[in-house]
């Protein structure tokens, strides 16, 4: 036997071959141009009974990091044949979105999907598309028969050689799952026989229906695996042993992975010399070149500790570049979790009382996470697939995974050698070396625009033909009151565009033309569909679709009974409407600029920053001067560097040192790209939001976020109001505006009396609403507290921060009137990738 170590990459001294710069080639092009990107979803609870709502909120995730990668997001609701329900479509916000699904009333009972992706993902497989299945009750259907007991089901059982194929006499590990016809696992043990005579191996599962065995095969013979279930032996047919070719095995050793290449007797010339590679997110991590000699063994090590968690992939090359074996193997060094902790205030499980939970983390960086509480009893999940085994795991791999959250909260130690025979078992999905090799990569059809840009037509309402060049002036009513006005250019083929658009719900655009004149025509305009809106709406799904899924998330919840205090009630909690915050002031005299701020704010904006501008009551002297360049003069907390606005006050203690050396490699970004997200993880999560050690400020525009280039295009003259907030300021949240929050207000447009109404409109469909979530509170309800309160969900908070001054969040919920035990579930994750999940039990 050969021994070798595997070094890394890097450090190789021997020249490379034409057939290795291919495959570095192709990994590189799939990292670089073709990146993965990841969604995973926590909901407010395990299942819906129809007419509820169901609360989300979406995490992007992409090489380890929050994904900055995308500008929006797609959610559709499909049946079980894969018939659309309802798209929703959502801004990303710091690598994350959160929305609302109503769920209609008139759903029949059975299964649904909730498929989610963005424009990127369109262009790859769907199979890489978010699906899960989710479980819809309706007490008004038709009742469905239950599946029987895993244990009364037929067996079905797969078996799959470690490499590939089964290379004659080479020892060879052949693991195996078995399920039920539902895909529920079944435990089992049997043998395996030569020819039906001679055993030439035992096995028995070691967990949730999945082991292994090992043994040496021959060509031509017939293994058979004899099986004893439910009293009765059935038989199934192994794979054929091939009579050359190259074996590959991989273990498990302490801080790290030990490998062993085999080849054939047969044809050992063919494979005499062989490539070793190992890639992980599509970066080469290992690669060596093996020469048998005249050993037909080979044995290596992999120091694996210090690599990021994840799927490693080995693949073994023969001289001309094909691949011959391959296998797949977890590195699990629990790096990738954040530590919390939840410490019950106050407790309250009977009907109506309070309760008050502090939730807070060793480490005081950025993070992003959601909070629900429910009652007990729907807590049940199909699959119990969360934040990390979704993101680490299931996301790469096909098929139905039962309990995979399973594999990430038992000591390390006891789920390792379950999690290696899952690698068996669910094949590698991302990509074939046969196609990347051959340069076919995915097509990029479909590419994602800065929130909602579309663009569209002008004609002549008289002669239809395209107007040329002038101005298109557009009043926008929003449903979410969120109106907006602004000046559009048309070019000379009459084509406009609206860029960077924010606004949510049914939209009436108000608009007028002025040709090059200045004169005012009639015109109607025609808007074009977004590519990636299309996409969407037309996307194929394959005759198959879920169907997998389907049955096993029937078989967990069709025996379940749901009590007649779930099924959403017309109630006043159904009834009650939320106002808008009212601020209470006492009687004083107002400041000129007070009252600027009152007619122009809203909300949490009403409140004065730091730094106030008036530029109604004292306006500037240079009414030309460009906001930014107001901005950089008298803002005083606030400069300039590499074209954003950063706090010159306030800078990073907890930057780690690589971030820093990331940063000096960057090249500087288009500062369009820098406001991708939103949030504490937009574009490029390690250093979007710092530059140097100091925070980026972030900026918005009449209470929308905005990027500081569009700042350089709006004079003075046209502002009412800018306002410096400190870090911390809540109407962004603390990890969103690490450097503070710049606030401008543009003048409002009057439009006289009756003036509205006659401009000419058309409707549009902005990003979707999200319905807010209604958590009553009974301290100071009073007389109108609703008569019965049947909630499952307690609480639901998908907009909770922490930051490097922050760690700690507290919660405030009331229970409803029956609940005895409840689930906290938390989950999210923060600015470098760690991955928070978190539940606790409270009650009875």
């Amino acid at each position: 036997m050969k021994r070798i170590i595997l070094v890394p990459a890097f450090l190789l001294l021997f020249p490379f071959i034409p057939v290795a710069q291919n495959i570095d080639a192709a990994l590189q092009t799939l990292a670089t141009k073709h990146p993965t990107e990841k969604i995973y979803i926590q909901y407010d609870k395990g299942y819906y009974v129809a007419g509820e709502t169901c609360w989300f909120k979406a995490y992007l995730y992409s090489n380890g990091q929050p994904s900055d990668l995308s500008y929006n997001f797609y959610l559709q609701l499909t049946d079980s044949k894969g018939q659309i329900i309802m798209t929703q479509k959502y801004p990303v916000k710091g690598a994350t979105v959160s929305g609302s699904i109503d769920l209609p009333d008139s759903l029949e009972q059975g299964n649904y999907f909730v498929r989610a992706m963005t424009p990127g993902m369109l262009n790859a497989d769907q199979d890489f598309l978010y699906s899960k299945a989710l479980f819809i009750f309706n007490p008004s259907s038709k009742k469905t028969t239950a599946p029987p007991a895993a244990n009364s089901t037929p067996l079905s059982i797969r078996f799959f050689p470690e490499s590939g194929n089964l290379v004659e006499e080479g020892l060879s590990v052949v693991a195996f799952k078995a399920n039920d016809v539902y895909g529920r696992p079944v435990e089992i043990n049997g043998i395996v026989t030569v020819d039906d005579t001679i055993t030439a191996a035992s096995f028995r599962s070691l967990h949730d229906g999945i082991g292994k065995f090992q043994f040496r095969p021959k060509n031509g013979k017939k293994y058979t695996a004899a099986i004893t279930f439910n009293g009765q032996t059935n038989f199934y047919p192994l794979p054929e042993a091939q009579p050359s070719g190259i074996n590959l095995r991989v273990e498990n050793e302490k801080g790290g992975k030990a490998f062993t290449i085999s080849r054939s007797r047969k044809d050992k010339e063919a494979y005499a010399r062989v490539r070793i590679l190992a890639q992980m997110n599509n970066r080469i991590v290992f690669d060596n070149e093996v020469a048998f000699d005249n050993f037909y063994l080979v044995k290596g090590h992999l120091v694996t500790d210090s690599m990021p968690s994840g799927i490693l992939h080995f693949t073994v090359f023969s001289n001309d570049g094909m691949p011959l074996a391959e296998r797949i193997s977890f590195v699990d060094n629990r790096e990738y979790k954040t530590k919390g902790n939840v410490s019950i205030v106050k407790q309250g499980t009977g009907r109506r009382e309070e309760n008050i939970i502090d939730v807070s983390f060793q480490e005081a960086v950025q993070r992003s996470f959601s909070v629900s509480v429910t009652d007990i009893s729907v807590s049940i999940s199909g699959d119990n697939d969360d934040i990390i085994s979704s993101l680490l795991l299931t996301s790469d791999l096909r098929g139905v995974i039962h309990n995979p959250s399973w594999y990430f909260h038992q000591p390390a130690d006891s789920a390792s050698q379950a999690l290696d025979n899952l690698m068996l078992t669910h094949g590698w999905s991302r990509f074939s070396w046969k196609k990347i090799l051959a340069g076919e990569f995915p097509a990029k059809k479909i590419t994602d625009q800065y929130l909602i840009s579309t663009s569209g037509i002008i004609k002549d309402s008289k002669s239809k033909s395209p107007v040329s060049g002038g101005q298109l002036s557009i009043f926008l009513e929003t449903e979410d009151s969120v109106n907006q006005n602004f000046d559009i250019p048309v070019d000379e083929t009459g084509k406009f565009v609206i860029d960077s658009l924010l606004a949510r719900g049914k939209l009436t655009i108000y608009y007028a033309y002025k040709n090059a004149k200045g004169d005012e025509k009639p015109v109607d305009i025609y808007m074009y569909q977004i590519a990636a809106d299309s996409a969407v709406q037309n996307l194929q799904v394959k005759s198959n679709f879920g169907k997998e899924k389907a049955d096993y998330n029937m078989a967990i919840f069709n025996g379940v009974e749901i009590d007649k205090k779930e099924v959403p009630q017309k109630s006043k909690l159904d009834q009650t409407k939320e106002l808008s915050p009212v601020i209470l002031k006492p009687k004083e005299y107002k400041r000129p600029i007070d009252e600027v701020n009152e007619k122009y704010t809203s909300g949490v904006f009403t409140s004065m920053g730091r730094t106030n501008f008036d530029n109604i009551n004292q306006p500037e002297n240079d009414r030309t001067l460009s906001v930014y360049d107001f901005a950089r003069r008298s803002v005083k907390q606030i400069s300039e560097q590499n074209g954003e606005f950063v706090n010159i006050r306030n800078f990073d203690l907890f930057k780690a040192p690589t971030m820093a050396d990331d940063f000096n490699n960057q090249k500087s970004k288009d500062s369009s790209k820098i406001a991708k997200g939103g949030g504490p993880y937009g574009d490029d999560s390690k250093i979007a939001y710092t530059k140097g050690n100091h925070f980026i400020v972030a900026i918005y525009l009449n209470e929308s976020p905005a990027f500081v280039g569009i700042l350089k295009t709006i004079p003075m003259d046209q502002v009412a109001l800018i306002k410096f907030y400190e870090p911390g300021f809540i109407g962004s949240g603390a990890a969103e505006a690490p450097g503070g929050v710049l606030a401008v207000y543009t003048k409002k447009i009057i439009i006289p009396e009756g003036r509205l109404e006659k401009l000419d409109n058309i409707s549009y469909k902005g990003y979707s609403l999200t319905k807010e979530f209604y958590s009553p509170d009974y301290a100071t309800a009073g007389s109108n507290d609703p008569p019965a309160d049947y909630r499952s969900t307690l609480y639901w908070n998908p907009e909770l921060y922490t930051s490097s001054q922050l760690n700690t969040v507290q919660l405030k919920f009331f229970n409803n009137d029956f609940s005895k035990r409840l689930k906290i579930v938390i989950e999210g994750f923060d600015a470098s990738g760690k991955l928070i999940h978190q539940e606790k039990i409270i009650g009875e």
